[in-house]
């Protein structure tokens, strides 16, 4: 269970660093040997926590979801 949480964490914080949309974020070092139906899945559930939301294509993430999920990303903001 903490490789799915840590998996969503490093997306989330993908995310946050470079918005991005499916496809590129797919096409990204960390994701590049991953099952993209198990990415679709941990996007979704980023979605339902409120964490992503979308402009366009694009996806971004809310600096309050990285402040209170990501502690080890906090210098980031």
């Amino acid at each position: 269970m903490m490789q799915i949480t840590q998996l969503k964490n490093d997306i989330a914080a993908s995310i946050f660093m470079k918005p991005c949309t499916e496809q590129e974020l797919f096409q990204r070092d960390f994701c590049k040997n991953k099952w993209v139906g198990g990415l679709q899945r941990l996007i979704m559930a980023l979605e339902r926590d409120g964490a992503i939301y979308y402009k366009g294509d694009k996806m971004f993430v809310y600096k309050k979801y990285v402040r209170e999920n990501l502690g080890e990303y906090e210098l980031l903001l």
